[in-house]
């Protein structure tokens, strides 16, 4: 479903200049995008991603296809053909789920941040500097980005807000997570956090990114 962004001033920093400084002078952001039957949109959107990082950062973008059924795995080829150089296809045989997925992504990559990036782009990758900028202004190890959050305007039905606030009233309960949106497409982790929390973790598909950001 397609859905309408409006950007609205955070207070925050939209330039690189503060996630060169936060990577440091040998660091590398990994952007892992785990991939499901996006066959048809695959291509333009890691190409969307690649540009932006390109000559800003240095990068490597990991794509990894979960067992997709149509020409996803295709499409990750021919992006990596064209930008060998940064751009890492992960081709897993099966669906195992997400959680599986990104553990295969993490693996594959080397940087010293790691983003988490969900392949549709349901979130803006326009707003990685941002996550950066909060990550050295808050000392955080982890960043989540969340349509809940008050300077987030994203259009979408009433329905699913409803859904999106029920969830988020029994995590908070249930797991005492003081986290708006878990299962939001986008979070910025160092390195070590992401791998610590991932050696700890049971789950492999839906309460994926429940069980992470709690551990």
């Amino acid at each position: 479903m397609s859905r309408t962004r409006k950007q609205k001033k955070t207070g925050f920093s939209d330039d690189w200049a503060t996630a060169r400084d936060c990577l440091g002078p040998d660091g590398k952001l990994s952007v892992i995008m785990p991939v499901y039957n996006l066959g048809p949109s695959i291509g333009t959107n890691s190409d969307r991603v690649r540009t932006l990082l390109e000559g800003c950062v240095p990068f490597e973008l990991v794509l990894v296809d979960d067992g997709s059924v149509d020409n996803t795995a295709d499409a990750l080829r021919l992006a990596a053909a064209r930008n060998p150089e940064t751009v890492r296809p992960v081709l897993l045989d099966a669906n195992v789920g997400k959680g599986a997925a990104l553990r295969a992504g993490l693996a594959a990559c080397s940087g010293s941040h790691v983003l988490l990036l969900d392949g549709d782009l349901d979130l803006s990758p326009e707003k990685i500097p941002t996550f950066f900028t909060v990550m050295r202004a808050e000392r955080a190890d982890i960043v989540i980005g969340s349509k809940r959050h008050p300077q987030s305007q994203i259009d979408y039905p009433w329905h699913r807000r409803l859904a999106s606030w029920v969830y988020f009233t029994l995590v908070r309960i249930l797991v005492g997570l003081p986290v708006t949106d878990t299962q939001t497409g986008m979070k910025l982790f160092r390195r070590e956090a992401l791998t610590w929390a991932f050696e700890r973790m049971l789950c492999k598909r839906f309460a994926f990114d429940l069980e992470m950001l709690s551990i």
